[in-house]
Formats: structure tokens, sequence, C-alpha cells
């Protein structure tokens, strides 16, 4: 179904992400989702995802695979935006930090829940 969520390490041991950066330790959070939503990740569940990232202290990127594109912050707006993500575009996050497996399970769980309204949301 396109989705998983696992870690991802060089051979030297020393994490590396899309944007060629090379992180200390630990393993980074790889997410792959199909995107469902009929308006793609723009307005509504483009403001509900960044809010959502934005709750971590981990870094983390997004990138649209369909478009080749380079990964962006995911903690912007402006930024994901740009992305044009669509619907039946796959998205990739790379998650790293103190709360990465807590962020990517929360953001995988918007994109399968197609961006549902969760109990007590505005």
């Amino acid at each position: 179904d396109g989705r998983s969520a696992q870690g991802c390490q060089g051979d030297s041991g020393k994490k590396r992400l899309a944007t060629g950066a090379t992180l200390k330790e630990g393993i980074v959070q790889v997410v792959r989702e199909l995107v469902r939503n009929e308006v793609g990740l723009h307005a509504r569940p483009a403001s509900v995802f960044v809010q959502s990232a934005s709750k971590f202290r981990s870094g983390i990127t997004i990138r649209n695979i369909k478009s080749g594109g380079q990964p962006v912050n995911a903690k912007s707006i402006l930024h994901v935006l740009t992305l044009g993500v669509g619907q039946g575009d796959e998205i990739e996050l790379l998650i790293d930090g103190e709360d990465e497996a807590d962020a990517a399970a929360t953001l995988r769980q918007l994109f399968v829940s197609d961006f549902a309204d969760r109990p007590g949301s505005d």
C-alpha cells in the first residue's frame, strides 16, 4: 500500500538525509505515504500537517516523490505548498531527533486517516 516507516543508515554508521547532510547518531525515521485527499497537500490538509509537524522537536523534511524534487522543511507552510503534492502523489518524510518515532507515527496517521478530523480538534 506504499506505506513504510524505517530507519536509514549509511555504511559508516552515520546517517545521511536526502539533502546530503550527515547526522551524528541514531536512526532516521523514513515514512512514505500515498496522498489520498482530493485536494492533495493544499489548504487545510497542508495546514494540519505543518501544525502537527511543528509540535515535534525533531527535524522533519518532506518531498514529493512523484516530482522528484528536493526535500523541504515540513514545518514551513510555504515550503510544503511549493511541493505541489496532489491526490495520488507519494510523499517521503525524513524525521531525525529525540521524538522521531512519535513524530513518524503521528504524521503517518494523518495521511492514513486522510486528514480526518480528530476528536477535540477545531
